[in-house]
């Protein structure tokens, strides 16, 4: 098995620190009727964009996270990302295939007028991280994904691994009683967001919690 460099959380400490006592709504970030993103409305701060972040870490081995920034952050990196992506277009034109030009990119990035507000009055965060993997599909047990497999505990992976690492994926909000869930989701462009108590448990099944405080000291962000 060849283990992967961890993937963690792309923001700074400000802004991890932030999640803890800085909130007061959120709402998604729409193009059309697309969502890309959550915005994390602060009290007196620029709100923060949680979007879906794509690693590619092996052949055939995607990894998703998330992303917190700024509006301003984000439109920048985009800004950074447009000859890239310029060029990957230029390529497939090369080899014949019909492809759109990509779309002009937004003057600025600011979330809606109209947000939820925000469910806790005080609340804990935890970043959560489990294991991402990808199997040979020879060598792997026959059973692996029989009665909605693979049930494995957080850490582990399964007989026939080819590739691993352990990523940073979801934030956990709580407080006495409720629970909230910001999360990547498999292929998905936009951010898990929910309060769904049963989802949240199957989503927190595969992962280990750290408290953001912890997680931004062991990073020494």
């Amino acid at each position: 098995m060849i283990e992967a460099d961890p993937i963690e959380l792309q923001a700074c400490s400000e802004h991890l620190l932030a999640l803890e006592h800085e909130i007061v709504g959120y709402v998604p970030h729409r193009d059309g009727d697309a969502v890309w993103g959550l915005w994390l409305v602060r009290r007196a701060n620029p709100p923060l964009l949680v979007a879906t972040e794509f690693f590619a870490v092996a052949f055939k081995f995607d990894v998703l996270g998330l992303s917190i920034q700024t509006g301003e952050q984000a439109l920048n990196r985009a800004k950074e990302n447009v000859p890239r992506l310029q060029a990957m277009v230029d390529e497939w034109r090369r080899l014949g295939a019909a492809f759109p030009p990509p779309a002009p990119l937004p003057t600025s990035l600011a979330p809606p007028e109209t947000t939820v507000a925000w469910p806790f009055d005080r609340w804990s965060v935890d970043v959560l991280k489990r294991r991402e993997w990808i199997v040979d599909p020879d060598a792997a047990p026959d059973d692996l994904f029989a009665n909605g497999g693979p049930h494995l505990a957080p850490g582990e992976t399964p007989p026939g691994t080819e590739h691993a690492c352990t990523a940073a994926t979801g934030l956990l909000f709580a407080d006495s009683g409720r629970r909230l869930l910001i999360a990547a989701r498999d292929m998905a462009e936009a951010p898990l967001v929910t309060q769904d108590q049963d989802l949240i448990e199957r989503y927190v099944a595969d992962c280990f919690a750290i408290p953001v405080r912890d997680y931004v000291r062991q990073l020494d962000l």
